[in-house]
């Protein structure tokens, strides 16, 4: 069996090495905070298995972006980048979830506090290398869309093409950028990424300018 293949709803999935480490690092963080969580018994069983699977299943909604994104170009037209940022946000409100349920867990019996917290926090740890991850493989996805958008543009000579070979994904390009940049505290993008988003759009704007090529001597 590979083990960098991942069965998700009956797909197997190729990943990095790399990759498939960190989502098993997420897993045995839930898994752990499962276990301790159990073993408190202030959580009802169907409140904490429904936890659990929720957070589990977001994680594996984010494997599948991941996936999406590295398989290919990004899928501009199609929203990608959304799914990004719904797949960040889900997550982390589970997160918050999970924390909660924690915290009461820990209040109610303070001999389980501190194990407890430190599985949180390992499973938080994960959390942000995983958001990091996406994050960075999005905006690489994104350069590589612009980079091949500008060396389509030099075979490109009448209007009418430039507008359905350029200037359409270009444009689409330019969404995806600010729904990144509008949602930088939900993806917490760090400051380099923030400025590579925006040196993309200065990219962009050069792209969105019709340049009529000169006549041949």
């Amino acid at each position: 069996m590979d083990d960098n293949i991942l069965k998700i709803n009956g797909k197997s999935l190729s990943f990095k090495e790399s990759d498939i480490k960190l989502f098993r690092k997420l897993k045995n963080s839930i898994d752990g905070l499962d276990r301790v969580l159990r073993e408190s018994g202030k959580i009802p069983d169907w409140k904490r298995k429904e936890f659990i699977a929720n957070m589990t299943e977001g994680y594996l909604s984010v494997m599948i972006v991941l996936h999406d994104i590295l398989s290919s170009t990004i899928d501009i037209k199609h929203h990608s980048v959304r799914r990004v940022v719904s797949a960040s946000r889900s997550t982390e409100e589970k997160i918050v979830d999970v924390f909660v349920a924690a915290g009461a867990a820990a209040k109610a019996q303070s001999w389980l506090a501190w194990e407890i917290m430190t599985q949180y926090n390992r499973l938080a740890l994960h959390h942000g290398k995983m958001m990091r991850r996406l994050n960075g493989a999005t905006i690489s996805a994104l350069k590589k869309t612009v980079r091949t958008l500008e060396e389509q543009s030099k075979g490109v000579k009448g209007l009418g093409d430039y507008l359905t070979e350029i200037a359409i994904f270009s444009l689409q390009v330019e969404e995806n950028v600010h729904i990144l940049l509008d949602d930088s505290d939900i993806l917490q993008l760090e400051e380099h990424q923030i400025s590579q988003l925006h040196k993309l759009l200065e990219r962009v704007k050069a792209l969105l300018e019709w340049k009529r090529p000169r006549p041949q001597s």
